[in-house]
Order: structure tokens, then C-alpha cells, then sequence
């Protein structure tokens, strides 16, 4: 499958990356794999902490489980991103 060429200008959601890249400390967004590999001590939930900045940026879950399910498929149709159907 050859995903579609796509400007970065089109792509890219740049405050969201002005926000990533702006962290004054190191931010994981999922430790699981860390875990696997013997980092126990971490104590911070996955999904806990996406809980709680979702609701430190003042949107609701079922706003944000709407957008992602519908933005994905959305992505797959254009191609810009890969579908991981079998």
C-alpha cells in the first residue's frame, strides 16, 4: 500500500508540536514497554495521566472518543495514514 504524499503543511497541527517540544521536563506518553523491560518503579497510570490532562485542557472523554473515532478512518480513506486492517 503507498500511503499518499502529503505536504507537512497540510499534515502537521503545529501548536500541537509547539506544546510537545516546549516541555522543560522529559514526557512519556506510554511507559508500558518500559515496564516490559523491568522499569517497575514508574508509578504513573497511561491511562490515568491522559484522563487527567484531558480534563486540564477542559474537554470531556466522550469528545475526545469521538474525534479519534472518526478522525482515524478518516486518515486511513485519505491514505495518510496506513489501514492495520488484515
Amino acid at each position: 500500500m503507498t500511503l499518499t504524499y502529503l505536504l507537512y503543511h497540510k499534515a502537521v497541527v503545529w501548536p500541537f508540536g509547539d506544546w510537545v517540544f516546549s516541555r522543560e521536563y522529559d514526557w512519556f506518553a506510554d511507559v508500558s514497554k518500559a515496564r516490559r523491560f523491568g522499569f517497575q518503579e514508574m508509578i504513573v497510570d497511561t491511562h490515568e495521566m491522559f484522563v487527567r490532562m484531558i480534563h486540564q485542557v477542559g474537554l470531556s472523554l466522550y469528545y475526545v472518543h469521538n474525534i479519534i473515532d472518526s478522525l482515524f478512518p478518516q486518515l486511513q480513506e485519505e491514505r495518510i495514514i496506513p489501514s492495520f486492517k488484515n
